[in-house]
């Protein structure tokens, strides 16, 4: 086959495209093939793999066309994940995919990019980065250490030392490039990294005014960040504390479908990540042709934008990542909204945009994010195991479980596992709550150097536990060593640690007469030293079975 009839409609002619295998039969069948069908077969591709070999097989005219309709997060794709055959379709991109491009990821990840359009020698890929805005150029190079560096040693250079004329002094950046030249310049401030100096060496080449302008504002950025240290840190990392969250509506059995209209014909399919969740598959599946289009449509979109809001990775393994936590939220909103109900998700799935859904998923776990970032400054009294659930907390990562249901990971600290169900977390979330209630009720500054004495949270917790039995009080530094044999005598030697139903009502009677004048979660408090008391036991019996 090497032509396409043009009585074919764009879709079939595209599809058409796609099942051509025979390189030879492909290169003529593009050639007659008209811009906009054949960006749609790109896009439709099943895999980045054909989708390169789609855009290898055009003629360089058509190609950069193509580019220019194809979604900056598919040319992203392409690029990243097959770098070695594709970095050189940056070549081909013009000036405003490349914008597009940069305008979906961070300066961090923006910076890759430039350093990619100048790793090889090209006119068009090598102008990309030198065209951007230098406002935008210093942006992207201050991510960079070394770049703040050569800045550095730039101003301290000693420039008025030199036999410079001194209208020349008036600015001095202009002055280094003029007294030591473009070329020369980097043996005199040399950069320890290939990339960042060969991104300044060919500016240097191109253009040294440009140069110049770039130190210049950097110096100024450089300069101003110095004397106000706190409020860029203010900006990006204070976290938002919010008084209340709104309720999620879990919405009605007679809810009706969004209608099942046809996709327009101008819109370019983006297929990049397929739907992981098994719970997600066999909902998906259970819907019309139509619905399940919609769905699959909104998924990927999903997916970028989620992509996008982490700095703008479209590598295979960030967007597998990525759509595990998109599919995360989104189990998590069909529970919420179909009231815990399994039977009735296909109703909610089949009448609400997903973004929706997701919201309502995101809801749930910002009502463990909010008191979380409320306990992060109350780390110094925190085990490693509550500091791990805290941080987790604070910045949720969401994943699917073994099972495809929805799990926060969970950072490493104690016994804890890689991830936990929401209802899990929130539990731990909550014991962490009750011991910080209980920190607060004691000092915190006697709790932490309580936690020093002891040597750790669980250790304190017993000798708490062991002061309300012993003692009918909750306070820190009662007790001392005689007490675990008067503490085994009294209710372990004859019974063991199983008949502790002495001690756990006085320590109930003592916790709630402690508790009673106070604001504190009296049941958290006592299950928490409840658990502490059978550790001490258990430890008691093992150290006497020891001897």
């Amino acid at each position: 086959m090497s032509q396409l009839s043009p009585d074919l409609d764009p879709r079939a002619r595209a599809e058409a495209l796609l099942a051509i295998e025979r390189e030879e039969a492909l290169e003529t069948a593009l050639a007659g093939t008209p811009v906009g069908v054949a960006a749609r077969a790109v896009a439709a591709a099943p895999s980045l793999e054909r989708k390169t070999t789609l855009l290898w097989a055009m003629e360089d005219r058509q190609r950069r066309r193509v580019l220019d309709l194809i979604p900056p997060p598919v040319v992203g794709a392409l690029i990243q994940n097959l770098e070695e055959d594709n970095v050189y379709l940056l070549g081909d991109l013009s000036l405003e995919q490349f914008h597009a491009l940069l305008s979906l990821c961070s300066p961090e990840r923006k910076y890759y990019w430039i350093s990619a359009a100048l790793s090889f020698t090209d006119v068009r890929a090598n102008a990309l980065p030198l065209l951007l805005p230098t406002g935008d150029l210093v942006e992207i190079l201050m991510t960079r250490a070394e770049f703040e560096e050569h800045l550095h040693a730039l101003a301290n250079y000693p420039i008025e030392d030199q036999r410079i004329p001194p209208d020349m002094m008036r600015d001095p950046a202009q002055a280094l490039v003029d007294f030591m030249g473009a070329d020369n310049l980097l043996r005199q401030f040399p950069i320890a990294e290939p990339t960042l100096e060969r991104i300044i060496q060919t500016i240097l080449d191109y253009d040294p005014d440009r140069y110049v302008d770039i130190i210049r504002d950097g110096l100024r950025r450089s300069d101003y960040a110095e004397n106000h240290p706190l409020e860029w840190d203010t900006l990006t990392e204070d976290p938002v504390l919010l008084d209340s969250l709104p309720p999620i509506e879990v919405l009605p059995d007679d809810l009706p479908a969004v209608a099942e209209e046809p996709a327009p014909d101008d819109g370019l399919p983006i297929a990049l990540v397929p739907v992981t969740a098994p719970p997600l598959v066999r909902l998906v599946g259970a819907l019309s042709p139509a619905q399940r289009g919609r769905i699959s449509e909104e998924m990927q979109h999903l997916y970028i934008r989620q992509a996008v809001a982490e700095g703008g990775s479209f590598h295979r393994s960030d967007l597998q990542r990525v759509a595990r936590s998109v599919e995360a939220y989104l189990l998590l909103g069909l529970q919420a909204e179909s009231g815990n109900r399994p039977e009735r998700e296909p109703t909610v799935l089949a009448a609400r945009p997903l973004h929706k859904i997701s919201q309502s998923g995101a809801r749930l776990v910002e009502r463990l994010r909010q008191p979380a970032l409320r306990m992060g400054p109350l780390e110094a009294v925190l085990s490693p195991e509550q500091r791990a659930i805290v941080r987790s907390l604070a910045a949720p990562r969401m994943t699917l479980g073994s099972d495809g249901g929805p799990r926060v990971a969970l950072l490493p600290g104690g016994s804890l596992p890689e991830d936990a169900d929401l209802p899990t977390a929130g539990a731990h979330l909550q014991s962490v709550g009750a011991w910080l209630q209980l920190a607060q009720a004691l000092g915190f500054a006697r709790t932490e150097a309580a936690l020093q004495a002891a040597g750790g949270v669980e250790r304190v917790q017993e000798e708490l536990a062991l002061a309300a039995v012993l003692y009918s009080r909750l306070e820190l530094g009662l007790t001392e060593a005689a007490d675990l044999p008067r503490f085994r005598a009294r209710y372990l030697a004859r019974g063991g640690p199983a008949d502790l139903a002495q001690a756990r009502a006085g320590l109930e009677q003592t916790v709630e007469a402690w508790a009673a004048p106070r604001r504190v979660d009296t049941p958290r408090i006592l299950e928490l030293l409840q658990e502490a008391l059978n550790r001490l036991a258990a430890r008691v019996e093992a150290e006497a079975a020891g001897s």
